[in-house]
């Protein structure tokens, strides 16, 4: 297939063939399976004075720190939509040979 080594370089084609055919494996049982989400939120609030009109109240800057951490676990069941592989453009471009590999490509087909 022409320019199938470019696509190579930003999708990951053979993992997900790999990936189908295990899955597709009748000897294959899946135990558990899940996804773990963890969420750390940080806020921080200084607080510097109060004012009522007309007078003003000015204190030492007092900083409070607040953190909340949460996690979440979900069951999980493979499936087929879960082969798809990511599209990388930096795979494209990633070193110099990548880099003329497209320039000559694009050079070649404005010259026709």
């Amino acid at each position: 297939m022409p320019y199938s080594f470019v696509i190579d370089r930003a999708i990951d084609i053979s993992s997900a063939i790999a990936g189908l055919v295990n899955l597709s494996s009748p000897s294959l049982t899946i135990l558990a399976g899940s996804v773990a989400t963890r969420d750390t939120v940080s806020e921080e609030t200084s607080f510097t004075g109060r004012r009522y009109d007309p007078w003003t109240f000015s204190i030492s800057p007092s900083i409070h720190k607040k953190e909340v951490f949460t996690y979440d676990r979900v069951e999980w069941s493979p499936s087929a939509a879960d082969l798809i592989p990511p599209f990388h453009k930096e795979g494209l471009v990633d070193d110099v040979l990548k880099v003329t590999d497209l320039l000559a490509l694009f050079l070649q087909n404005m010259r026709k």
